[in-house]
């Protein structure tokens, strides 16, 4: 059974001269533990879709038609009150910049509390030491005195891990994330999609990854794309926009990692010449 499963998802904008239809007919599903990578240009609806999942489409922005399934019930209709009990404990989300996804009045230490303790049966001693192991999983050092620390004084990549740590915090089956990497330097990115790679796998939750172009060449060299792609082709139920430019960029990021395009590498992709 799936864990996330989309179904025919049209996302519509109304205006005064007309609807804008933003997305048309996506449909997609993510196994538990799985991560599927949505890749796509700048105003692909690659955000638009994880907001969708999540609930938090901007108005007049409305799912004009489709479903979406979570663990085989629709959450697509639920209202607010009912989302807001799921968005946190059930689905996580890491945003793109990290600076604006935590609150700067607050320490990062009571950011991640007030999720733990809203959403598991712990009570506040417990939730802070939760909160220190957190920290300490997405590798920032001396958590016990960084957790009082506010999100200003951690650098643009330890803000991010901060985040990675807030969207764990109350064990989640699926994380969305959108673009995480894209506000930090090229030198931290690879960091950041190894160590959400590393604790997703330890947590056991999927993962809804939407990157750019450019991210390509490093996902797939790290060796996060390869199954999945792998499965979609073989499935041939899975739409895959700009295959031609995907695969293009996938091969590069193969080509650097492993030295050379062999047909291994090709035979993983589905793509062993015929004879």
């Amino acid at each position: 059974m799936s864990l996330l499963e989309v179904k025919n998802l049209v996302v519509e904008f109304p205006g005064r001269r007309g609807t804008l239809r933003a997305l048309d007919d996506i449909s997609f599903s993510i196994a538990p533990g799985e991560i599927l990578g949505v890749v796509g240009e700048s105003g692909a609806g690659k955000s638009l879709t994880g907001a969708a999942i999540i609930g938090l489409l901007e108005p007049p922005g409305r799912v004009a038609s489709g479903q979406i399934l979570l663990e085989g019930q629709r959450i697509d209709n639920l209202g607010d009150e009912e989302m807001r009990h799921i968005r946190g404990r059930r689905i996580g989300a890491i945003f793109q910049d990290p600076l604006t996804s935590l609150n700067p009045l607050y320490t990062v230490g009571r950011q991640l509390t007030e999720t733990i303790l809203a959403h598991l049966p712990v009570n506040a001693a417990e939730a802070r030491q939760r909160a220190i192991q957190l920290l300490k999983d997405t590798g920032i050092p001396a958590a016990e005195e960084r957790i009082d620390h506010y999100p200003h004084q951690f650098s643009g990549g330890m803000r991010q891990r901060v985040v990675i740590a807030l969207a764990l915090a109350a064990e989640p089956k699926l994380i969305v994330a959108d673009e995480p990497t894209t506000a930090l330097d090229v030198s931290i990115q690879a960091q950041i999609i190894g160590l959400l790679k590393r604790l997703t796998k330890e947590h056991g939750a999927a993962v809804m990854l939407a990157f750019g172009l450019g991210t390509l060449p490093m996902l797939t060299g790290l060796g996060l794309l390869g199954a999945r792609m792998q499965h979609a082709m073989q499935r041939r139920d899975v739409r895959i926009g700009a295959g031609l430019l995907v695969l293009a960029f996938g091969l590069i990021g193969l080509a650097r990692a492993a030295g050379g395009i062999t047909p291994e590498w090709m035979e993983m992709l589905c793509l062993t010449p015929h004879a």
